[in-house]
């Protein structure tokens, strides 16, 4: 996946949740990130201890995009609680 799919990939995710009405639609795109972010963790770690340090930045790099899907996601919930 190149950096411009990378980032049409968050935009559409980040769009989806916020246009989203739908509590289990979220969790589906909560469960789906967590997954991600642990994926992501684990990768990084990796590189690191291979002391590939280059290629853990640049995973960290993207790991942050869906740490802020994340963000998004808690702000939808604040938004919906009680609805």
């Amino acid at each position: 996946m190149d950096d411009f799919e990378f980032m049409e990939e968050i935009l559409e995710k980040r769009m989806a949740i916020e246009e989203s009405e739908d509590p289990k639609e979220i969790t589906q795109y909560k469960t789906e990130n967590d997954e991600i972010i642990a994926g992501y963790k684990k990768d990084v770690a990796q590189k690191l201890d291979k002391k590939e340090y280059a290629e853990a930045l640049k995973l960290i790099e993207k790991y942050q995009y869906f740490n802020r899907i994340d963000q998004a996601i808690s702000a939808w919930e604040d938004r919906h609680k009680g609805h």
